[in-house]
């Protein structure tokens, strides 16, 4: 089968995502890699901009414009580097943890499948995603897409999906909760 282009995937994700999991199905880890390699550093230009420019910088009278630039390139900065390394290193770790999840339920098909799940997930996220207003629908329309490509990556059911995407969730809180409780709350 023919991998789809950078284009046709964000499309597919966002029309077709049933079909478009199916197509990338048995795509190399790679694909999917240089799909969220690509988007993280859209993704993190975007916030760094955003972030940026929503900060509020006193006033310091004649200076200020000077202050402005100076200060917006190096916050600019630090806030794409930072979303990047975040970005790169969540990646990895939470489709690690989603695949204990898609184990516990009879999950087969490997981290790979997993991984491609988590990323092509992410795909409402990484196109809206720094508006904070749409947080909310972006999460639910994301966690949606995860399900569906747990399911269709992984040959289970809608019900064990939903079960391997939420079930990490619930197994770290109770450790938090557990956790807590025997030691007290620390604050």
């Amino acid at each position: 089968m023919e991998n789809l282009d950078f284009f046709n995937k964000v499309k597919g994700f966002l029309i077709s995502p049933v079909h478009t999991f199916q197509e990338v199905k048995d795509e190399a880890m790679k694909g999917a890699l240089r799909y969220f390699i690509a988007w993280i550093i859209i993704f993190s230009i975007m916030f760094a901009i955003a972030v940026t420019f929503i900060l509020p910088i006193e006033n310091l009278g004649p200076i200020q414009p000077l202050i402005d630039i100076t200060q917006g390139i190096y916050s600019g900065i630090a806030f794409f580097f930072m979303a990047l390394i975040a970005g790169i290193f969540s990646i990895f770790i939470g489709a690690g943890i989603l695949h204990i999840g898609a184990i516990l339920v009879g999950g087969k098909n490997g981290y790979r499948q997993t991984f491609k799940a988590s990323v092509y997930s992410l795909t409402p996220s990484f196109i809206l995603g720094w508006f904070p207003l749409l947080l909310i629908p972006i999460s639910i329309w994301s966690f949606i897409l995860v399900i569906l490509g747990l399911r269709e990556l992984h040959d289970i059911s809608t019900g064990k999906a939903f079960l391997a995407a939420i079930l990490p969730t619930i197994i770290i809180l109770g450790v938090t909760i557990a956790f807590t409780m025997i030691i007290g709350y620390p604050f």
